[in-house]
């Protein structure tokens, strides 16, 4: 009997739109064609017509994974997803979907180290261990240390927790956000692709 081909998930990600619906709508018409969408982060601007936003996106009518960034809190973005059914809140957080296992940490965004990660990454190995057969996409609002994600002019300013992470678990693709210089922009880390998606949204397969 011929094991079953596994079928590839088009996903869709953007980050940093920043209460623009115009960007919203942008990336609604890319969304038409996508199983999964994923959002990394800063949908608002300094926290200002969430509600109107998180209605916008859960008016893209697929399943999303999203985390906050450091234009909203932690808090109020999760009970603002609460109200849709389609939209998972994953900070601090694990979801999987079908055969893909989604991590989300918003954290870290003007720092080098996060005192707390040491914990969140222990807590997330285990999580990682048992879905050991599945694909694994880390959300993340700031980039990884020392890659073209979080290059402003010549200098670099990611956070060396999500990298160690990445080098350590090495999860298929990370999604990151944060630095407006850094859209669209991709690297890798071994294996591991590493995207900034911008606000238009950028499109994967995994």
């Amino acid at each position: 009997m011929k094991s079953k081909v596994r079928e590839r998930v088009k996903i869709l990600a953007f980050t940093d739109v920043h209460s623009s619906v115009s960007q919203l709508m942008r990336v609604k018409k890319k969304a038409k064609n996508s199983d999964i969408v994923v959002f990394a982060g800063d949908l608002t601007l300094f926290g200002a017509g969430l509600s109107k936003m998180m209605r916008l996106v859960s008016q893209l009518n697929k399943r999303v994974v999203m985390i906050n960034g450091n234009h909203e809190g932690m808090d109020e973005m999760r009970h603002a997803a609460l109200n849709y059914p389609n939209i998972s809140f994953i900070s601090g957080r694990h979801m999987v979907i079908d055969d893909i296992l989604f991590i989300g940490y918003s954290k870290g965004c003007f720092s080098s180290r996060v005192s707390s990660f040491k914990s969140f990454k222990e807590r997330m190995k285990r999580i990682i261990v048992r879905n050991k057969d599945k694909k694994l996409v880390f959300v993340t609002h700031a980039p990884p240390y020392g890659t073209t994600t979080d290059m402003i002019d010549s200098g670099h300013f990611g956070n060396r927790d999500i990298r160690d992470f990445i080098r350590e678990l090495k999860p298929d693709v990370v999604v990151t956000g944060h630095l407006h210089e850094a859209f669209h922009a991709r690297d890798l880390i071994g294996k591991t692709l590493i995207i900034n998606p911008g606000p238009d949204g950028r499109i994967f397969y995994l």
